[in-house]
């Protein structure tokens, strides 16, 4: 279980970190994999730097369960995969 808030106030202390969006993206990822052990996690950043350019990684930990879809970074599926 990881609780909301907690998720949070980690995910900001990365918006000091002068490093690349896609190592912070895995670096949340693999702590998280590391403290709750799941089974499978998902972990998707989606980065809206200055300048109009968006940079979107997404990393996966574990078998993928049955059932469940690649992620679309299409931007017109983004929110039907989830």
């Amino acid at each position: 279980l990881l609780e909301s808030k907690s998720l949070k106030l980690y995910m900001f202390a990365f918006r000091g970190i002068g490093d690349f969006h896609e190592k912070c993206t895995v670096d949340i990822g693999k702590r998280i994999a590391d403290t709750i052990q799941p089974q499978w996690l998902r972990i998707a950043g989606f980065w809206n730097g200055r300048g109009g350019v968006s940079i979107d990684v997404v990393w996966e930990h574990g078998k993928i369960p049955n059932g469940v879809t690649p992620l679309s970074l299409d931007k017109r599926q983004l929110y039907t995969n989830w």
